[in-house]
């Protein structure tokens, strides 16, 4: 199944809902369909759970209403904002069913096989290229076992608190989308209640943007400078200021900003423990355009894996002046950083 331009564009996104998604890594949406479609669906996942167990990738099939959750207008026009025109809903989906006395889950990201890099594993793609929706059937509150989320995790690889989370929970008729590589867990169904459940589509993106696919309003500020903070959670503004630029398209991609006097500090920042400020520095030397490439590189050599790691965040941002140091990397004598640069490129 797949999406168009034919979207209406009054559900597409705003400028400050995409920015909004591209900073804290979800959006939630309120579908206006009736409550009794809502009770159907429940009704509908608890009979085929009850006969056959969990259908998994099968639930859609099983579950045929679930095209009227994924298909309505308000989903499909996020999703045609976040992933472009012409995203597809991928084979992977799952319905996650929890009841009381339900243990909490660990804190974890998806996306080990999609996202995730295969030299130096941990790196990511930080690009909006696939995108989770979570439903739910049911009135779902807090002590009902909802998944939780950490805000503006989905761009750092390492492990984080589950005190810094927040409760994804809403009426029935409650989707949430979110960035894949967000970290999230289900939580622990504290009270007695009936059964929760939680169905998840995965999308994605078939091409990189060539033009906004939401209704942009030219002239406005990208999420760095838009008052997007809050005390207490990373702040990425070379992260988000790029991905902003990205998702505009090719006309918006920004003049090198040179980091003379400054190389050698954002490369030894590089290594630091908070990685945030590790991911600030990438960026900021892959915006330092060719003069910054060949640190990049050198960096990518380095034998700290988080140094390599960050580092290779930084072409991204570097553009077409990455291609010519990563192919020269792609001669090394070293295999591990031909890898890397295979990666990267």
């Amino acid at each position: 199944m797949s999406r168009t331009a034919g979207a209406d564009r009054r559900h597409r996104l705003s400028d400050a809902e995409l920015q909004r998604f591209l900073v804290d890594g979800y959006l939630t949406l309120r579908l206006d369909l009736p409550a009794a479609f809502h009770r159907r669906v429940y009704d509908r996942i608890g009979s085929v759970l009850e006969r056959n167990g969990n259908p998994r990738n099968n639930i859609l099939p099983a579950v045929p209403e679930l095209r009227q959750v994924f298909g309505h207008p308000q989903v499909t026009g996020a999703l045609a904002s976040i992933l472009g025109d012409g995203y597809y809903l991928h084979l992977h989906r799952h319905c996650h069913d929890r009841a009381p006395g339900a243990e909490p889950q660990r804190i974890h990201q998806d996306s080990l096989h999609n996202s995730r890099f295969a030299a130096d594993g941990d790196r990511r793609h930080h690009h909006a290229r696939w995108a989770m929706a979570f439903y739910y059937p049911q009135d779902t509150g807090a002590a009902m076992g909802p998944t939780a989320i950490v805000p503006r995790s989905h761009y750092l690889n390492e492990a984080q608190r589950e005190e810094d989370e927040i409760h994804l929970t809403g009426e029935a008729g409650t989707v949430v989308l979110v960035h894949y590589d967000i970290w999230h867990r289900a939580t622990g169904y504290l009270a007695p209640g009936p059964t929760r459940y939680m169905v998840k589509f995965l999308f994605t993106r078939m091409a990189d943007p060539a033009q906004p696919s939401w209704r942009h309003e030219p002239g406005g500020s990208a999420p760095a400078r838009n008052g997007n903070g809050a005390g207490g959670r990373p702040e990425l503004p070379a992260v988000w200021d790029y991905q902003w630029r990205w998702h505009l398209g090719a006309a918006a991609r920004a003049e090198p900003a040179p980091v003379n006097g400054r190389t050698a500090a954002l490369v030894e920042r590089l290594a630091s423990d908070d990685e945030p400020a590790a991911l600030s520095a990438a960026y900021a030397l892959g915006g330092g355009g060719a003069t910054a490439a060949a640190a990049l590189a050198e960096a990518l050599r380095s034998t700290d894996e988080r140094v390599r790691r960050n580092a290779a965040y930084g072409f991204a941002p570097l553009g077409a002046a990455a291609a010519p140091v990563l192919g020269g990397l792609l001669q090394d004598a070293d295999a591990a950083v031909r890898a890397r640069a295979a990666d990267a490129l």
